[in-house]
């Protein structure tokens, strides 16, 4: 069975780039350009992982991660935040809230 890894991206070049990559690379990968929508697909479909950009719309990375630490169905499910900012505060504190990495766009 191939790895789900869930995108949660609002750049849809970028996106679709990261999601086709992983595809062809043997993942069962999709994409969501919504924050809200990327937490509920979470909830509904429990990834093996989810790829996290911080600045969404109608909900931040920031949230998501506040929401997946909060909701024990969801907390083990790791979270590598994609972004474009590389500042270390922002990166403390996905990490704080339990992104396992973070990648700079």
């Amino acid at each position: 069975m191939k790895s789900r890894v869930l995108i949660i991206e609002d750049d849809p070049v970028l996106g679709s780039v990261i999601t086709e990559k992983l595809n062809t690379s043997g993942y069962d990968a999709s994409l969501v350009t919504d924050g809200a929508v990327g937490i509920e697909t979470v909830r509904k479909t429990h990834p093996d992982i989810i790829l996290l950009d911080i600045l969404l719309p109608t909900k931040n990375g920031y949230e998501i991660m506040e929401e997946i630490s909060r909701d024990e169905s969801i907390r083990n499910i790791p979270v590598v935040i994609i972004s474009n900012s590389g500042q270390p505060v922002e990166i403390e504190r996905m990490i704080k809230l339990g992104a396992k990495d973070y990648l700079i766009k």
